[in-house]
């Protein structure tokens, strides 16, 4: 089952006892800082959860699968997610 923005909200709002827009106001800040501080260059860690950091990347020469040919590569940033020990064991059954 995938879980979207409605569901997380719904289910925030109960389980903080508040109406439902006041949960999506909380999400929504919630996404905006986790953004500002990615996009900063700093590391998001939420303990048992996830850790989330900006990782960099070297340019490089990469071939193309289909033709074999030369690419060049250039060096970018991406957004790396990393699952807590805690709820690994806990997604496996093991906690």
């Amino acid at each position: 089952m995938i879980i979207n923005k409605e569901k997380i909200v719904t289910a925030l709002s109960k389980k903080m006892g508040c109406k439902k827009y006041e949960a999506e106001e909380f999400l929504n800040a919630f996404t905006d800082v986790m953004r500002e501080y990615l996009l900063a260059g700093d590391t998001v860690k939420i303990m048992n959860l996830f850790k989330a950091e900006v990782k960099e990347y070297k340019g490089r020469i990469g071939r193309n699968p289909r033709t074999g040919d030369s690419m060049d590569i250039p060096s970018h940033k991406k957004v790396k997610f990393t699952v807590s020990e805690k709820l690994n064991r806990e997604v496996n059954g093991k906690e």
